[in-house]
């Protein structure tokens, strides 16, 4: 999995995640920031990337057989799924600080919303939504723009 190096206001951390819920997520919408499953003891087919892609700049949801790409190079912009194809909005550079950058624009990062997000079904404990976009790298936000990768089996 994909998760936010500072967990903000859940406990379980952040996760790069689907719409919808493990095997019934929706390709079709965009991506977002979730309470991550690994909680769990194992992570989720909808926030399960492939790890050994990820070097080559690929974010592969292999059950779903997608990629991760930005909707355009600009900030704001937000992160979609389609059939994986190498094209430059599905390129990214995950740098050694953790910040997640698409290769149309270096001075772009992935990041997490600011605000406290909103609560996601009716799961105890209660999952926690955020938006996901690109934004300006800026130190500021580091909090929100810096990531880690996880395996759990």
């Amino acid at each position: 999995e994909v998760y936010l190096l500072n967990n903000l206001n859940d406990t379980r951390g952040f996760c790069i995640d689907m719409t919808g819920y493990k095997t019934n997520a929706d390709v079709n919408k965009v991506l977002q920031t979730h309470s991550c499953y690994s909680y769990q003891g194992s992570v989720s087919v909808d926030q399960g990337f492939d790890v050994s892609k990820i070097s080559n700049g690929e974010f592969n949801l292999p059950f779903f057989n997608v990629c991760m790409e930005a909707e355009s190079a600009e900030s704001s912009s937000g992160l979609i799924l389609r059939g994986c194809d190498k094209n430059p909005k599905q390129q990214f550079v995950f740098e050694d600080d953790g910040k997640i950058k698409q290769v149309n624009d270096l001075s772009l990062c992935l990041t997490t919303s600011a605000d406290y997000g909103w609560y996601g079904g009716g799961y105890k404990p209660i999952y926690i939504v955020r938006d996901l976009f690109m934004s300006a790298c800026n130190p500021a936000f580091s909090e929100r723009q810096s990531w880690g990768l996880r395996s759990i089996n």
